[in-house]
């Protein structure tokens, strides 16, 4: 299967369980894999025939910035949803978000979480 990839997507989103995270708000990378195929688009060379980055990376951009969310887990099983929803070529998705400062008391790059959904399951 074909793959679309956007990785480090950057927003600052108001997401996490404590009141700080909600109110102060803090960075979070998002990674997106999609599979779909793209044999068509290859041989067309027309973005009608593929999924445009830039519709995905302002659905994902309103997502993290406009909601908030307790959990990282929440916020990528809605990016996922979205994608499938709102883009027909799209298979599978896979959804990656990491957050680079997480309050736990000890030095980590970062936490994250990582969903795969697919369309009919």
């Amino acid at each position: 299967m074909d793959k679309i990839i956007i990785k480090g997507i950057d927003i600052y989103g108001f997401h996490g369980v404590s009141q700080a995270e909600q109110e102060l708000g803090q960075r979070f990378i998002i990674d997106i894999e999609m599979e779909l195929l793209l044999n068509k688009a290859g041989k067309s060379d027309q973005l009608c025939d593929t999924v445009n980055y830039c519709e995905i990376y302002n659905l994902i951009k309103e997502k993290g910035q406009q909601k908030k969310y307790s959990l990282i887990e929440a916020l990528a099983s809605d990016v996922a949803e979205s994608i499938l929803k709102g883009f027909d070529r799209v298979n599978k998705v896979v959804v990656c978000v990491k957050k680079p400062h997480v309050p736990i008391g000890g030095v980590v790059e970062y936490a994250g979480v990582q969903i795969s959904r697919e369309r009919g399951v």
